[in-house]
């Protein structure tokens, strides 16, 4: 269960969320559990007006499928994970959009 205080949506949140996952996947790796469901609650979930347009064009695309997370079986200790221990495989992505000015 991950509570986040604050997330821009459009922006941080799906790399809070893929970052948590992997994360639940290492630690149920090296403890010899099977990972379960990750539970990501937000308090304040948002974006900025600026990114309104951006936001749009982002719910109007059609989702690709999920890709797929390998971790390399062989690591036992969660300190031992590497960059390379990690694949990522069927990754699709709509081109890229650019954000509005973040508000301070």
């Amino acid at each position: 269960h991950h509570f986040q205080r604050s997330g821009d949506v459009p922006v941080g949140v799906p790399y809070n969320m893929t970052g948590y996952a992997a994360m639940l996947m290492m630690v149920s790796q090296v403890t010899g559990y099977k990972p379960g469901t990750l539970r990501h609650v937000i308090s304040d979930a948002h974006y900025y007006v600026s990114s309104e347009q951006a936001v749009d064009t982002m719910l109007d695309r059609k989702p690709f499928p999920f890709p797929k997370l390998h971790v390399n079986p062989e690591i036992k200790e969660l300190r031992d994970f590497r960059v390379s221990d990690f694949e990522i495989e069927g990754y699709v992505a709509h081109p890229p959009l650019k954000m509005g000015e973040v508000a301070v």
